[in-house]
């Protein structure tokens, strides 16, 4: 049996580690019709081998030490969180990573005048020599981060819009064990606020726990990618505030680009696609994305939701698996570097696609072949 959480209700605990019902996470909330596990959300025949292949060593920032609330590396739980974590380990130094990373380092801040939100300013490096020289600098800083950074699953209350979070970033303690809950005893992570943490959803730690038929290579997989994405995602804020000592939660952080401050979709316009996760702690992971499109308004960039309303794909388990192997990995190296960016871009109109009605009460699925 798991440890009781000692700042809050069992079944507030519940609420806040599973999805809720939300508009964005449109698959994870409603009826899926016949056939739709043939394109992802069950079970594929993966490449063998189904579990990847990958034998790098895991980053510094996820050593096992760096979880003191879980007993690693004795726990079983550590084994499990391998896939996640060498995935993960190696997106973080991967070049579309260390490019956000450039900027987040390099960057200058300037405010725009529309929305009256800062963003960064920043022209990446023209040479090899010159990104080679910020990337060893941004190494040095990251193995600095990890001196300060600690790991804890948790309980995460959505906010807005958000059905679910999955991963946050805190500089202090002063909202862990109480707005943020966890399993354990926070007196021992007393900090000064120079220690700062990344709170994961506790739904992956019961999910990667499973040794039953609720696990899947499909379903690991999916969960290993959501995972992984979740938490380089959260270092990149945890980057942003790496010198942060103050234990101050509220602090602004600068948006990535002028599109960003202006949209709250901002970086999914660069992307072109906006992804939609669901985490389900006794079947694993679930994604979608939906196309988006950058339209113009008053000549500047906006981003807009693919018509015709609102459309989602299913994301190919087999897409995914590809970083999961070291090839793609070793791969990435040679590609050239205008495209190295583009690595990690969802394909789009690839497959099937379901269309949903813009009115609740007539929403339905329909089948969109041949996009």
């Amino acid at each position: 049996m798991p440890e009781p959480c000692h700042t809050c209700s069992e079944a507030r605990w519940k609420r806040y580690v599973k999805s809720t019902e939300n508009n964005t996470f449109v698959l994870a909330h409603r009826h899926l019709p016949a056939g739709l596990q043939d394109h992802g959300f069950d079970e594929i025949d993966l490449p063998n081998p189904p579990a990847g292949d990958l034998t790098n060593a895991v980053h510094p920032l996820f050593a096992a030490d760096k979880w003191p609330l879980e007993g690693f590396p004795d726990d079983d739980l550590w084994g499990s969180m391998d896939g996640m974590l060498r995935m993960a380990s190696l997106m973080l130094l991967s070049e579309p990573v260390l490019a956000i990373l450039r900027k987040i380092r390099n960057g200058t801040p300037r405010t725009d005048p529309q929305s009256s939100h800062d963003f960064l300013e920043y022209t990446q490096p023209a040479t090899t020599t010159a990104r080679t020289t910020t990337n060893t600098a941004i190494q040095t800083d990251l193995t600095i981060l990890s001196t300060k950074l600690r790991f804890l699953f948790g309980a995460i209350p959505p906010t807005g819009k958000s059905g679910q979070i999955h991963a946050m970033h805190m500089v202090s303690l002063s909202e862990l064990g109480t707005k943020y809950p966890i399993r354990g005893a926070t007196t021992a992570l007393a900090s000064n606020g120079s220690t700062h943490s990344i709170l994961l959803n506790d739904a992956y730690k019961t999910y990667l726990r499973r040794r039953d038929s609720s696990r899947s290579p499909c379903r690991d997989l999916r969960t290993n990618f959501v995972g992984a994405v979740s938490l380089v995602h959260e270092l990149t804020h945890a980057f942003f505030a790496r010198d942060r000592t103050d234990g101050i939660e509220d602090y602004v952080e600068s948006f990535l680009s002028r599109i960003a401050a202006r949209a709250s979709e901002g970086h999914a316009g660069e992307l072109g696609v906006s992804r939609n996760a669901i985490m389900h702690a006794d079947s694993g992971a679930e994604l979608e994305y939906n196309g988006v499109g950058l339209a113009h308004c008053n000549g500047d960039p906006v981003v807009r939701l693919e018509a015709p309303g609102f459309v989602t794909y299913p994301l190919d388990p087999g897409w995914m698996h590809r970083f999961s192997t070291a090839a793609f990995w070793e791969g990435l190296d040679d590609v050239p570097q205008e495209r190295k960016g583009k690595a990690f871009c969802i394909p789009r109109g690839a497959g099937v696609r379901w269309t949903v009605g813009r009115r609740r009460e007539n929403e339905e699925w329909r089948w969109d072949e041949g996009v």
